[in-house]
């Protein structure tokens, strides 16, 4: 098994990040992201189904705090490691096509600023030591993530194998359930 891949006796850390308060208009209220998260968390941390080591909640917290953390859990892991990062969240896109992650003050005129880069996500987990990575986007537009592809609309296609160790599982690019100016969801 080569050095991307974890090893036995590793720890498994879960961070889980849901936004569903925002102050810009054009991005509504959501209902599901903390109640979605905090049941994913009950499922990681149980020893019969996740046996997760830890797992972290970060709902409503602003944008510096959640790159911190993300920065702090994955640069703080070795090869035997398996690190799942989740967002459950507005997905918004900029002009380019790039993804961001809404968080509170998110404003969708300054994105770069306001928002969660995926580019951001993206580096901290390829400079992570941690052998297993993986991503679980509950967002619109979370096909934008996997770097240098375009979204897909298959399953096989949706799991997007980005390097041995490493995984991305998204939805596909069709019209989203919920877009920014759209009813809550």
């Amino acid at each position: 098994m080569g050095p991307e891949a974890a090893q036995p006796g590793g720890r498994r850390i879960a961070l889980l990040i849901a936004a569903a308060e925002y102050t810009d208009p054009d991005l509504r209220r959501l209902r599901a992201p903390a109640q979605d998260a905090k049941a994913l968390a009950e499922v990681l941390q149980d020893p019969a189904a996740g046996a997760f080591d830890e797992t972290l909640l970060l709902i409503d917290r602003p944008r510096q705090e959640v790159e911190e953390t993300i920065e702090d859990v994955l640069s703080e892991r070795v090869s035997s490691d398996l690190v799942l990062l989740y967002f459950s969240c507005h997905g918004v896109k900029d002009p380019w096509g790039r993804l961001y992650f809404a968080v509170p003050g998110t404003r969708c005129n300054r994105l770069a600023s306001t928002a969660v880069s995926s580019v951001f996500v993206n580096e901290q987990m390829e400079r992570s030591r941690a052998g297993a990575k993986i991503a679980l986007l509950d967002c619109c537009y979370s096909g934008a993530f996997v770097k240098g592809m375009a979204p897909k609309s298959t399953l096989v296609e949706d799991l997007a194998i980005r390097s041995a160790g490493e995984a991305v599982s998204s939805s596909p690019p069709r019209m989203p359930w919920s877009t920014p100016t759209s009813p809550v969801s």
